[in-house]
């Protein structure tokens, strides 16, 4: 039997390194579709974490789920202030109404400054309303020191000056004479009661 030149791998020797690189190619295939997943979750990553970075300063970017806004909300306040500001984010200037309100901390439940309406809020079945019309109410009642019913709508922003908006008005507060009497909570709920129709008991 010739004997293969020396150096040389035998026939048995070249068959199980074959045999070896097959059984080896299930694990290189499964290593390459692991890293390639690895590498398609980190671009998804990028891409997720680019959203958040574009909705944190853009909400209308294209890339940004709706924003879910809480329920339009009756107040009852006294008007401190109106004046006209021109705001970081927006192009005309604004009509600011300082209400009796104390200032919070938490932008969620900061109503001591709204802005006059200016917005578009079909969305939640209201018609725009004439911001002149408001503005001329709000300063009368200033003017006079009569309180007010307001229904408020939208996002309080501290960083982007963002305030919620008047989207209605009631001149007629259920019981001006007593309003110096009652907390802040209780004005809230008095106009609140008269405009929401309570929903009845099922059963």
């Amino acid at each position: 039997m010739t004997k293969p030149p020396q150096g040389q791998p035998t026939r048995i020797q070249l068959r199980t390194i074959i045999e070896r690189i097959q059984k080896l190619q299930p694990v290189a295939i499964g290593l390459v579709i692991i890293a390639a997943s690895l590498k398609i979750v980190e671009s998804v990553n990028n891409i997720v974490q680019f959203r958040e970075s574009v909705c944190r300063t853009d909400l209308s970017a294209p890339l940004c789920p709706p924003e879910k806004l809480d329920p339009p909300q009756w107040i009852g306040t006294k008007i401190e202030d109106v004046y006209i500001k021109k705001l970081q984010n927006y192009e005309p200037e604004t009509t600011l109404v300082v209400t009796d309100k104390f200032p919070d901390r938490t932008e969620k439940k900061d109503i001591s400054v709204l802005r006059n309406v200016d917005q578009e809020i079909s969305e939640i079945g209201v018609k725009k309303r004439n911001s002149g019309q408001y503005e001329a109410i709000l300063r009368r009642a200033k003017k006079n020191g009569t309180p007010l019913c307001l229904k408020i709508y939208g996002k309080r922003k501290f960083a982007t000056s963002e305030f919620k908006n008047i989207i209605e008005i009631d001149e007629k507060f259920p019981d001006s004479k007593t309003y110096d009497s009652l907390n802040p909570e209780e004005r809230d709920k008095k106009c609140k009661d008269k405009h929401e129709i309570p929903i009845p008991p099922q059963g």
